[in-house]
């Protein structure tokens, strides 16, 4: 993560720079999304994806992270924050802040 907000605008402005097609993201909920904006915000043109927990799991080396019910009823999130006790406070913040800010960009720009 970023230690500052000058950090994470240096970091932004030199993948503007680079260019890239796709950019994806893996800083935890709220922190990608934020960044992904700061990004677009300074003119970045590709495609941008967070990523979640994705590298987190994967690097487990295991095939399946969740257990087959899990996979099945779409309940990955409910089954990360009873495992991931960090992510709880996240996905709560992430329920109700993201869409609002997403919302209030839409309207006011």
């Amino acid at each position: 993560y970023f230690s500052s907000d000058a950090e994470m605008d240096m970091e932004a402005s030199h993948i503007v720079e680079l260019n890239p097609d796709f950019l994806i993201v893996g800083m935890g909920a709220l922190m990608q999304e934020k960044f992904l904006l700061k990004v677009k915000r300074m003119g970045y043109q590709g495609i941008g994806f967070t990523c979640g927990g994705f590298i987190h799991q994967t690097a487990k080396n295991r095939m399946h992270y969740y257990p087959k019910w899990i996979d099945k009823m779409n309940l990955r999130f409910v089954y990360r924050m009873y495992k991931e006790k960090h992510t709880r406070t996240r996905y709560l913040q992430a329920a109700f802040l993201f869409p609002a800010r997403f919302i209030w960009e839409r309207i006011f720009g």
